[in-house]
């Protein structure tokens, strides 16, 4: 039954994805659903016109309720969509290098070569769409879809970011590589200023600005922004900055005019999740990824109220 869901929706989005980026793949882009573990996942191998789906809905502390496969399918379709259009040599090249290497003068007969003492290797990459905008517009899909939304999760990671003078950089939006929820960070940061974008400037304007790094010249993002909108990605950048620091900044002027403050309980970790009573003790066990970097790092805890 999931897989015939998942043939469904793929029939039933395919259209508004191509059509929205004006691209279709060259082949078949092939549906492959796994549930081999305690975990679940979605995954684009856009050079092999792949996905892989985990038939088990994603349980993450850090979105809120989606249909699955409608959601997870649209997303990763869109990244094989989107990121094909913006390849700069197909498929096939997937990427170069220029490259010199040298080497010293032979000492004695017997030796063929002499020891290296020059290697320049330039990489010249077929793709280069920085993590905000492949995650954002995979999260945006197309104009008006809805399987995936900005739920009350992600708001309260960003607002929480604004209110703390904490919202990631242009720059730190282009890499992922970050520990707790910095990651899921950038996934928030591209959806919105990726939303941003469409609402201010069209939506068809994520297409214009995919297409323009396909050029064989172009790897910088904020001049690929630049000669399809006139405004550089930085600009576009500031402006998406005050405008949700404007947003949160009004909405929690009823909070600070009552403040209520509690006391901190643990401190350590940036996921402590779970929590559960002791039935006879006044204490509580729950999992914390204090110790470790990553948010799914967990161990099990029990904290004692009484000590």
């Amino acid at each position: 039954m999931t897989a015939r869901e998942a043939a469904t929706v793929a029939e039933v989005i395919y259209p508004h994805i191509t059509g929205f980026y004006e691209f279709e793949p060259k082949e078949k882009t092939h549906l492959i659903l796994i549930d081999p573990d305690d975990y679940s996942n979605g995954a684009a191998y856009y050079y092999d016109n792949k996905i892989m789906i985990w038939a088990s809905p994603l349980d993450f502390e850090l979105r809120g309720s989606h249909r699955w496969l409608q959601n997870v399918i649209t997303h990763e379709f869109a990244h094989i969509v989107s990121l094909q259009k913006s390849m700069k040599a197909g498929t096939k090249i997937p990427g170069a290098y220029l490259q010199l290497m040298n080497y010293e003068d032979e000492k004695r007969p017997d030796v063929l070569y002499g020891y290296p003492n020059t290697l320049i290797s330039y990489p010249i990459p077929g793709t280069a769409v920085p993590p905000w905008l492949a995650e954002g517009i995979a999260q945006y899909m197309y104009e008006n879809a809805d399987w995936d939304h900005w739920d009350t999760h992600r708001d309260m990671i960003m607002r929480d970011r604004v209110i703390h003078d904490n919202l990631l950089t242009f720059t730190e939006m282009n890499t992922f590589g970050k520990k707790g929820i910095g990651n899921e960070s950038t996934y928030n940061a591209g959806f919105a200023l990726s939303t941003y974008i469409a609402n201010e400037y069209g939506p068809e304007s994520l297409k214009g600005i995919m297409e323009e790094l396909s050029s064989p010249r172009q790897f910088s993002v904020n001049n690929a922004i630049m000669n399809v909108l006139g405004i550089s990605g930085e600009d576009i950048y500031q402006d998406f900055k005050q405008a949700v620091e404007a947003r949160y900044k009004r909405l929690v002027v009823p909070i600070e005019v009552l403040p209520v403050k509690g006391n901190s309980v643990q401190m350590d970790g940036t996921a402590n999740l779970y929590p559960k009573w002791h039935p006879k003790k006044n204490g509580f066990a729950y999992l914390s990824n204090k110790q470790n970097d990553y948010f799914g790092q967990t161990d099990l805890f029990y904290f004692d109220l009484d000590t």
